[in-house]
């Protein structure tokens, strides 16, 4: 049987998703990410759900995560309008149907063997997600606005994104540029 595990540092929410489930769901209740961490070597889970209120610990605990390459879902209370444009992102404002559909295509996908961003890519996401536009990052470059633009589209397919947003980005880099820092891009 499939679990997954849901970790927050919101009590009550966490004491909904247990009323609301029925067996298959654990939940561990967020003090720090050190804490966390040892709480989930212990045990394992084909899928983990965070919905954390800071996005400074969000980052980290994603990117100790992401180490282990496991299956993971932010939950952001925030306008939903906002979140449709990642994949694994989904709101607490949801229907319960559509949230159950979404664990369940994410729990039985399959899993990503590797990133194939290029060199290229990595640079232009890089600079737009400094808040660079893509007038000025063409402009540094020495290359047309087009160019950036069909680069930061291909790239948008490749990451299963819809039209880029600031969470876009800041999913961007949290999950894939600060985790792969260690240079095993295309190049």
């Amino acid at each position: 049987m499939q679990r997954a595990c849901i970790i927050s540092d919101d009590f009550f929410y966490l004491v909904g998703v247990e009323e609301m489930t029925s067996n298959g769901v654990d939940t561990i209740f967020f003090f720090d990410i050190n804490r966390c961490m040892k709480e989930l070597s212990s045990r394992t889970y084909s899928l983990y759900i965070i919905s954390l209120h800071s996005l400074t610990v969000s980052h980290q605990l994603v990117r100790k995560m992401a180490e282990h390459n496991l299956k993971i879902i932010m939950v952001y209370d925030i306008p939903a309008e906002m979140l449709y444009s990642h994949a694994r992102c989904l709101s607490k404002r949801d229907s319960i149907e559509n949230i159950n559909r979404f664990f369940i295509d994410t729990a039985l996908g399959r899993a990503k063997v590797e990133n194939n961003i290029t060199f290229r890519q990595m640079l232009i996401i890089k600079k737009l997600v400094a808040g660079k536009t893509q007038h000025l990052i063409a402009r540094e470059d020495g290359c047309s606005i087009k160019t950036v633009s069909g680069i930061r589209n291909r790239l948008m397919v490749k990451l299963g994104l819809k039209p880029m947003n600031d969470l876009s980005l800041l999913i961007i880099d949290m999950v894939i540029c600060s985790v792969k820092s260690d240079g095993i891009y295309k190049q």
